[in-house]
């Protein structure tokens, strides 16, 4: 994807589906001033509890809004490794 990312918000996530849930519904409902564009990088820190599927659904339904990443093997590697995963993909 070409688009243009003017803001990137990185949210980390380990088992955590009930605040992930209302923290990715309360992001998709924002606007930005107009000429300006957002994305929503979720990094799912080896979840077990539904947060992972929770997450990929989202991205499925705002594909031009959120990406979903993970680590490899979808391991737990800590908050700093995840969200230094989400800086690094990060357009904006």
């Amino acid at each position: 994807m070409n688009k243009r990312t003017d803001i990137s918000i990185v949210v980390c996530t380990y088992n955590r589906a009930g605040l992930l849930e209302r923290a990715l519904q309360s992001l998709v409902i924002q606007q930005c001033p107009p000429g300006l564009e957002y994305e929503l990088i979720v990094v799912d820190d080896g979840s077990t509890d539904g947060s992972s599927a929770l997450a990929r659904d989202y991205a499925r339904g705002w594909p031009d809004r959120i990406r979903y990443l993970e680590h490899a093997g979808h391991a737990n590697r800590g908050k700093s490794t995840s969200r230094n995963l989400g800086i690094a993909e990060a357009r904006g």
